[in-house]
């Protein structure tokens, strides 16, 4: 007897109707690994926007000390307007006069310096607006009487910060691997189906049927793939998520405390100004009034 080679040519389709919640929990595992993304792009916009802030505010800042520094150049070179004239009648000493030039002399480079300030912190600004042109800002600082409760900060910062929100993320991937080990332990049922396109000449071509369709069941009963050990090391990356949001949640209270007990203190120095403010404008009127006096002619 001769043998004959036999050619068949089939379709069959296999559609899995219990997998052990495995496909839910890959599901899951995309959900939680697209949010993730969202909150990670969130937590670059945030840093982004802490960037424009400081350098836009630096730059008002870098504007009005070049302001403050012309005024004191022009205060001092008054003074040694003053001190020459008053030199000159014999009133104060040569090295008076000097003193006061030193002042102007320092006053001036000081004015320079601030300038050069102010163009760095321009350039920093266009490159962060990415502009051709210098932008102009528009928003002066500003200060407030007390600094507003901590307590709305703090829940604003818990509930939002999407760094917390990437840990959840992170959280809901590991209960999905979880689950997704565990349902390796469940057996698969599918709905199957077969049609032959093509069949060759031979007595089992002509007893098999052209289709079929059924139930099927798998159970693994060996596994090498160590389910177990996928397991545990699931339980244990949930676990460290955990305390690593919990960790950051500590971390986050803290440092919302720390900068709001630092804001509270900056506005009390600022405040603690105004004396100082005062006894410098009294200087700076009594001065006036005797080099005034000091310049007229005997």
């Amino acid at each position: 007897m001769a043998d004959k080679d036999i050619y068949t040519s089939s379709i069959r389709a296999i559609w899995p109707i219990f997998t052990g919640g495995r496909i839910l929990a890959a599901e899951d595992i995309a959900t939680a690994q697209r949010d993730e993304a969202a909150y990670l792009m969130q937590m670059e916009q945030q840093a982004k926007f802490e960037d424009l802030a400081k350098v836009y505010f630096a730059t008002v800042l870098a504007e009005q000390v070049v302001q403050t520094r012309f005024e004191v150049e022009d205060g001092l070179k008054e003074h040694l307007s003053h001190a020459k004239k008053m030199e000159e009648q014999g009133q104060i000493a040569r090295v008076e006069r000097l003193q006061a030039e030193v002042s102007y002399d320092q006053a001036k480079t000081e004015r320079m310096k601030a300038q050069r300030d102010l163009e760095i912190a321009q350039a920093a600004l266009k490159a962060l607006v990415k502009t051709d042109k210098a932008p102009t800002p528009s928003s002066e600082l500003f200060t407030q009487d007390k600094a507003p409760a901590m307590m709305p900060f703090l829940d604003k910062t818990l509930a939002t910060y999407p760094g917390l929100k990437v840990l959840e993320a992170k959280r809901k991937q590991a209960d999905g691997l979880i689950d997704l080990e565990k349902g390796k332990y469940y057996p698969q049922v599918f709905l199957y189906g077969n049609y032959n396109l093509y069949e060759g000449d031979s007595l089992t071509a002509e007893l098999a049927p052209d289709w079929a369709v059924g139930v099927g069941v798998s159970i693994p009963l060996v596994d090498n793939g160590g389910r177990s050990d996928k397991v545990k090391a699931a339980h244990s990356t949930a676990l460290q998520v955990n305390y690593l949001r919990a960790q950051a949640e500590q971390d986050l209270s803290l440092l919302v405390e720390k900068t709001w007990r630092e804001a509270g203190q900056a506005i009390e120095q600022y405040q603690g100004l105004s004396s100082s403010i005062q006894l410098a404008q009294e200087n700076l009127r009594l001065r006036e009034k005797a080099f005034a006096q000091g310049s007229q002619p005997l």
